[in-house]
């Protein structure tokens, strides 16, 4: 068995090295849109050379799903989820007051809408904007004196960051990179017991009606929206739901290729036919 993670011409010289092999495309991402000209072509005629040529498709978000279903008619939705095993014991979790914090961890890149957060900021001056994560992209001039540029962190002190916030962010500009994209860092928030405020992209476009959940759009009150996210708070059994309902095994328990697998014949049965 085959499973392609990326379009590649090392993916499809191998997928013809061996014609019969079972073969899975894991689409997480629309990898097209991260090129321009020549290579985003190539790219799209890679991607769907590979969509024909394998028997199934994964895909991670709504868009993906829309977009390929006219290459393929074994294509099944799997968002995705969080490694709860990397996130503190929900017992431990503070789920009080806290320091008032709004944070984001994670890259700061050309998705990254520094207008929604410097609006954030000055709309609630009286609260820190945290952000944690490299950054390759250019900051727009000063930022206001309530956000906090904080360096690249290892994944378990950022997990242990994300806990010390009050309120996680995703402010992501809407673009056809971020049209595809069903962010980790929403499930690593939620299963913290963080409310989420988010601009409407990728799945985040479909969850403005989840509990804990605020979804904006440009020109929103980023006042009042801060002051009810920040009032929001989770209960345990609520995280320990969320954490069940979305873990990496939960999520691939339920696609129909694990139901393929489970369902399919073993050499030892085989063997005893």
């Amino acid at each position: 068995m085959f499973v392609v993670g990326k379009p590649s011409e090392l993916a499809l010289q191998l997928l013809a090295q061996f014609p019969d092999s079972d073969a899975i495309y894991d689409a997480m991402d629309d990898f097209p849109a991260f090129y321009q000209g020549i290579s985003r072509r190539s790219m799209e005629r890679r991607q769907e050379q590979l969509v024909r040529r394998v028997s199934r498709v994964l895909v991670s978000s709504t868009a993906l799903h829309d977009k390929l279903k006219g290459m393929t008619g074994d294509l099944e939705l799997a968002r995705n989820a969080c490694d709860i095993q990397s996130l503190a014991p929900f017992e431990s979790l503070d789920l009080g007051v806290k320091q008032q914090v709004l944070g984001y961890v994670g890259t700061i890149g050309q998705w990254f809408d520094w207008d929604l957060v410097i609006a954030l900021a000055r709309a609630n001056p009286g609260n820190q904007v945290r952000l944690i994560g490299p950054l390759f992209t250019t900051m727009p001039g000063a930022l206001p004196e309530n956000i906090e540029l904080c360096p690249e962190h290892a994944h378990a002190d950022a997990i242990a960051a994300m806990a010390a916030f009050s309120v996680g962010l995703i402010p992501f500009k809407l673009s056809r990179l971020t049209a595809s994209v069903d962010p980790i860092k929403y499930y690593e928030y939620r299963a913290l017991g963080l409310p989420v405020i988010s601009t409407r992209f990728g799945e985040m476009a479909h969850r403005g009606q989840e509990p804990g959940v605020w979804v904006v759009d440009q020109g929103a009150d980023l006042r009042q929206t801060a002051q009810e996210a920040l009032a929001c708070r989770s209960d345990l059994s609520s995280i320990q739901q969320f954490r069940q309902d979305n873990l990496w095994g939960t999520r691939f328990s339920a696609t129909q290729l694990l139901r393929k697998a489970r369902s399919a014949p073993t050499l030892s049965d085989l063997q005893s036919q």
